[in-house]
């Protein structure tokens, strides 16, 4: 998401988007992947994904109220005159 913002933030969205679909598909693989294992147990494998996605998302909104953005664009310092030569 960073390499995304810095080099065009219209995509934000987009971007953000993109992350938790790949985000759904590698955890809808693993459940296929792992649904005959005979050492997993599935109602403890499903509260762990369950806790693990409310951690990662209290962690996602704690870190955006802590970081700070600017929304005002910052004015640049006016260049000075050139010095005329005496």
């Amino acid at each position: 998401m960073t390499r995304i913002l810095s080099g065009n933030p219209e995509l934000a969205l987009s971007g953000a988007l993109l992350v938790y679909m790949t985000q759904i598909l590698v955890l809808f693989g693993l459940i296929v992947v792992l649904k005959d294992a005979t050492w997993l147990n599935p109602k403890t494998f499903a509260l762990t994904i369950v806790l693990c996605t409310i951690t990662w998302m209290l962690m996602l909104v704690w870190g955006t109220q802590r970081i700070k953005v600017l929304y005002v664009e910052p004015v640049p310092d006016p260049e000075p005159a050139p010095e005329a030569d005496q």
